[in-house]
């Protein structure tokens, strides 16, 4: 399901008529991607992050490593 559209946008370079009509093709989605596009909206201006971190001790972090060795290895 997922190799029909990587096959479109897949340059195919065995031929020049197969790699001109493949990038003829890639253009064509592109542009009509480029229609269907919406406008990406203004973000505003970047404002600095709330610095919350909190450190955890040596026990959490060994618990929190030894479950995941568990579940990995389950």
């Amino acid at each position: 399901m997922v190799e029909y559209p990587l096959d479109l946008v897949t340059l195919d370079d065995l031929s020049a008529e197969a790699m001109l009509e493949s990038s003829q093709r890639i253009e064509q989605l592109a542009e009509i991607f480029r229609q269907k596009q919406e406008p990406l909206s203004d973000p505003g201006p970047p404002s600095a992050l709330p610095m919350t971190v909190k450190k955890s001790n040596f026990f959490i972090q060994a618990f929190v490593l030894f479950t995941r060795c568990a579940t990995l290895n389950q």
